[in-house]
């Protein structure tokens, strides 16, 4: 599992409750988020929902080998907005990346909400 932040560089946490700790603490300093499909699915579910829940402006990608099974509600309902295929291809989660925060930025535009600086 890993969030990704811009000018920081990447980070990675083993545990899914510093995951969740550091984007409550700090929400608008990432500009997405990415969990990875390793885990059991209810599990990398449980960690996408309680991240959405405490930053829910940022978008958030699904790295999976698989998404066999996984339905649209599920996804929805966690926060997750974007699925990449594991291993992760830099192309393709540039252009999930770019997608997701563009919506987010339109979303902040149109809504009032600021939960997506500009660049």
């Amino acid at each position: 599992m890993g969030i990704w932040r811009r000018r920081m560089g990447r980070g990675r946490w083993s545990e899914a409750v510093d995951a969740v700790a550091l984007a409550a603490s700090m929400p608008k300093r990432f500009d997405a988020l990415v969990v990875g499909h390793l885990m059991q699915v209810t599990s990398v579910f449980d960690l996408a929902a309680a991240l959405h829940k405490v930053a829910p402006g940022l978008p958030m990608l699904l790295a999976t080998a698989s998404a066999d099974g996984i339905g649209t509600d599920a996804l929805m309902a966690a926060g997750i907005s974007e699925i990449v295929h594991r291993p992760v291809i830099s192309v393709e989660i540039a252009a999930a990346l770019t997608r997701s925060l563009a919506i987010a930025r339109h979303r902040s535009t149109r809504y009032g909400r600021n939960t997506v600086r500009s660049r």
